[in-house]
């Protein structure tokens, strides 16, 4: 069918079949999803040809405040998807110009940029979590490790005797024909490998970890399945669940006057501990593993001094 032809949707489609080799999974079945759940039924039969910069202008207001009311961040996603699509009608002759330009859209927030608090600190390096999840949470915080980094933690990549553990892969959840699928990557999301060296009473919260996995396959028997002999699995030995993560992490934080934190924010809390602790932003990239400064100081936030430095330097608790 000749392009002129298409319908905004299908040419969409389309160009996410021809591209999708160049994005990664995860990102993948996000701009699958967005297409069938918001371009599609706002676009419908509109030809490709036919769309200009109000349509679109149009399409994007109807999804913020006022209409389908979805986050910054979604309609940044869905505006990426159209920008991809439209730049690649101009480059073979379907369309003049690109219409998402000249179409405006709200800078995003980042909400996951929070610092706990010193309450939340205390709450989770005590486990008082009271769930399967309270030894990943203070593991977390104090390394800085990213979410995926620590659902992908394996069992060897923890030494003791040296005080560190390796952190070199990330697991990858993908949503692909209505199921839910996960792989772990050979590299971390950055594509880097590091060793953080952790304070020694990090090092319980794993041997409880040890413990409670030797419960919970003791438990599954021949259900039990943890072929990458990960540090923290779910019931039956598998990888973590996102969901039940964050709906988890967002207990904790809401009672305690923080429920806009998510699960990253033990990153962010964990790299800005860091900060104050060495006042040094090489220290922060080397724990984060990010590539420059400008990186690793996205992740530093000029915290009060009265935050409790004290339990990230001993087990006070």
């Amino acid at each position: 069918m000749n392009i002129r032809e298409l319908t905004l949707t299908d040419w969409v489609t389309d160009y996410l079949e021809s591209f999708g080799r160049f994005y990664a999974k995860t990102t993948l079945a996000k701009y699958k999803a967005i297409t069938q759940c918001s371009i599609r039924p706002y676009f419908r039969d509109t030809l490709l040809t036919d769309v200009d910069e109000n349509m679109v202008q149009d399409f994007y207001d109807s999804l913020g405040e006022g209409g389908k009311n979805l986050s910054r961040q979604t309609i940044h996603l869905i505006h990426s998807v159209l920008k991809g699509a439209f730049d690649a009608a101009v480059g073979m002759g379907a369309l003049p110009y690109n219409p998402s330009e000249l179409a405006y859209i709200k800078r995003r927030i980042y909400g996951n940029n929070t610092v706990l608090c010193d309450e939340i600190i205390r709450s989770v390096l005590r486990k008082n979590n009271k769930s399967e999840y309270e030894n990943l949470f203070p593991v977390m915080l104090v390394s800085a490790m990213r979410y995926g980094e620590a659902a992908a933690l394996r069992w060897d990549d923890i030494d003791p005797v040296r005080g560190c553990i390796h952190i070199h892969r990330h697991l990858i959840t993908y949503n692909e024909g209505g199921h839910t699928h996960y792989e772990i990557a050979d590299s971390t999301k950055n594509r880097t490998s590091r060793f953080v060296y952790l304070p020694p009473f990090a090092f319980d919260y794993f041997e409880s970890q040890r413990k409670l996995q030797l419960k919970e396959r003791a438990a599954a028997g021949p259900a039990w399945s943890n072929p990458d002999n990960l540090v923290f699995t779910n019931e039956t030995g598998g990888p973590l669940r996102y969901y039940k993560v964050c709906r988890r992490f967002k207990k904790i934080v809401t009672p305690l006057g923080q429920p806009y934190a998510n699960i990253h924010s033990l990153r962010h809390t964990g790299a800005s501990i860091c900060f104050m602790a060495t006042r040094n932003i090489s220290s922060v990239r080397a724990m984060t593993g990010n590539s420059g400064m400008a990186s690793a100081s996205y992740y530093i936030h000029y915290i009060d001094r009265e935050r409790g430095q004290a339990e990230w330097q001993e087990k006070s608790i």
